[in-house]
Parts: C-alpha cells; structure tokens; sequence
C-alpha cells in the first residue's frame, strides 16, 4: 500500500491525538498509531507502521519523537516531518505546563498516587499489547525467532548494550537471513 500524501494540518492533528491518548511512551503509542493513521485514515500500512518503528528504535532520543518524524516524512516529506513532530510534542508541552503549575499543591494526595499507580498497570497492558502486534508482523521465519531467542538471552543476562545486539541482529540478517529464512509453519492439530 503507497501511503497517501495528506495536508499538514491533518497530519498535525492526528499526531496531536495520539499524543494527547498516549499514556506510556513510544511502544504505548502504537495501538493510536494503528487508528489514526491505519484504520481511521488509511494512510499508513501495518509494513510501514513497523518498519517505521524498528529504524525510530534504533536511533538514540525518544522513540515516539523518532517515530513521528518517520511517519510523518511518508505522509508528506520533510515539512510533514516537522508537522508530526510539533503534533507529537505539542499535547505534552500543554499538560507539563498546566501540571508544573499545580503539581506541587497535588502530588501527596492519595487520589493522585492511587491515579498514577492505575495508570502505570494500564499502560504495562498496551505495551504488552503493542509487543505482541509487532511480534506477529515481524517474526515470519525460523530464523527470526532464532534470533528473538538470542537476543532476549544476552539482553536479559549480559550487560552488552543493546544498540550492539540491534546491530548483530540487523547484520545476522543480512549475512544469514537468506540462507536459513525458513517461513515459520503452525500445524494445526
């Protein structure tokens, strides 16, 4: 699917609203990013969607903000680019403001804590939620859960960063992924 060129405003405002919904950072973001841009819009295809996410993933800063720029550069280049990101910032910008501004009258009512700790389980479950979309677009072969496996083990049990684990995985692929990229059958029993 060729994503469509919209206009700045609307790329702006989409952005803002999945933003402005979005409790939790960059992987918290992607269920508003499947409505806005994929059902609501028809803009983005669930290829582009990850795709856009694995490279915001691999550059250092905030994945939503990198992810933003991706998206937004498809819908409408360089300028759309810049309109995604103001979209993107602009909620947070708001409610930073108007929350510096009570927070420390709020901060040790035992409402606000009880609040906070709701939204922390909430956004655990659309992470979850997210891991498992993104699993299903792009695990397709042996290989690639051979290199899920490994990558999980020495995340988990090394204190190798994990730009270099990024980077092994990214150059397994292209060095091996041709050789063993088997699709990956379910038998059904």
């Amino acid at each position: 699917m060729e994503s469509l060129k919209i206009n700045n405003a609307r790329i702006f405002s989409r952005f803002f609203v999945i933003s402005l919904f979005t409790f939790g950072g960059g992987y918290a973001m992607l269920p508003m990013v499947e409505k806005e841009l994929k059902e609501r819009g028809g803009y983005l295809s669930d290829k582009e969607i990850l795709d856009d996410y694995a490279l915001a993933q691999s550059f250092p800063g905030i994945i939503g903000v990198n992810a933003s720029v991706l998206m937004g550069y498809r819908l409408g280049g360089r300028i759309g680019s810049l309109f995604a990101v103001l979209g993107f910032i602009s909620p947070s910008i708001i409610i930073l403001t108007v929350i510096a501004a009570f927070l420390g009258k709020i901060s040790d009512l035992a409402i606000v804590k009880k609040a906070f700790m709701g939204l922390r389980a909430g956004v655990v479950a659309l992470m979850f939620n997210s891991l498992l979309k993104i699993a299903k677009g792009a695990l397709k072969s042996v290989f690639s859960y051979f290199i899920l496996i490994i990558a999980g083990i020495l995340l988990i049990f090394s204190s190798i960063h994990p730009f270099w684990i990024i980077i092994a995985g990214a150059l397994s692929g292209l060095l091996l992924g041709g050789r063993f990229d088997k699709p990956f059958k379910s038998e059904k029993l």
